[in-house]
């Protein structure tokens, strides 16, 4: 079975995406089967990756501190994804973490957004580091 996943560290816990696109699933990978709840330094957080966020519904955030969205953010779709997560985290009342893959070379597309307040790395290479 091949699956798109995540691995929290340093507990290597892990959590695949439950919603694949139709590339991902004509390519075989199959969609996650649990909605995790992960635990880290006394916060509880789920986790989303890309096409898993306009499935968002399917998916319960009460009780959690924080969501961690994990998307290929390029120039093209920044601004339409962005709008999306500010919805969300202000409809849920819910923080939102949002990374830009290992794979984007952190292109400057991470934030932190908790309802009107966004910190956001804007288009520089780096590490965003939010505490909460």
């Amino acid at each position: 079975m091949l699956y798109n996943c995540c691995k929290l560290l340093p507990t290597e816990e892990c959590y695949c995406k439950l919603f694949p696109d139709q590339t991902e699933l004509d390519a075989g990978i199959q969609p996650g089967t649990e909605q995790k709840v992960f635990e880290l330094l006394g916060k509880r957080f789920k986790v989303v990756i890309c096409h898993d966020l306009p499935h968002l519904n399917e998916i319960p955030t009460e009780n959690l501190d924080f969501l961690l969205f994990i998307y290929h953010f390029t120039e093209n779709n920044f601004l339409r994804v962005f709008g999306e997560i500010k919805e969300v985290s202000r409809a849920r009342q819910l923080r939102i973490l949002a990374s830009s893959l290992v794979s984007d070379k952190n292109n400057g597309f991470s934030f932190f957004i908790d309802g009107n307040v966004i910190v956001s790395l804007s288009d520089q290479e780096g590490i965003l580091e939010v505490e909460i």
